[in-house]
């Protein structure tokens, strides 16, 4: 009995990783990375790192994107993997009026640098700032980057 009820605990709490690890949540984070989250538990989430590109690693499947650290805790995430999708279906591949339409709050520009357009979506997690932004090539949703704002150098006036 005592074995069933741990397998089935078990079976659970990889459903719900599963879940977590081809997720985008904007202001939170994606793949279970979460911003502010410590350099060692990305690590055991997702493994070693494709590659060292200090302050970040680059990984492969799942989160197929970027982990940012700031004295090593979560401050970016980026991922350009069509695996990774919101809970309202945008992700990599997506379209920019299919984006405007699931995140009708979001602040959209076109012509955006490199990019073709640009949505923000900005978030509060505690007292910081937490922006989700989309990222569009030719048409269609690139990158999906989640990051802290940092805020701006204190230049003398409050």
């Amino acid at each position: 009995m005592v074995v069933a009820v741990v397998l089935t605990q078990v079976l659970i709490l990889c459903a719900l990783a599963a879940e977590a690890s081809g997720e985008i949540v904007p202001g939170r984070g994606i793949a279970g990375v979460q911003i502010g989250e410590r350099a060692k538990s990305v690590r055991h989430a997702l493994g070693k790192p494709a590659r060292v590109v200090p302050p970040g690693w680059f990984y492969r499947a799942p989160l197929g994107g970027w982990v940012g650290f700031t004295r090593y805790r979560v401050d970016d995430v980026w991922t350009n993997s069509r695996r990774q999708r919101t809970r309202r279906g945008i992700g990599p591949g997506s379209t920019l009026r299919a984006t405007k339409h699931a995140y009708p709050k979001a602040r959209c520009r076109r012509r955006s640098g490199r990019w073709d357009a640009l949505c923000v979506l900005s978030s509060r997690k505690g007292h910081r700032r937490v922006d989700a932004d989309f990222l569009f090539k030719a048409g269609r949703l690139a990158v999906v980057d989640v990051f802290r704002v940092r805020h701006p150098k204190n230049r003398g006036s409050f």
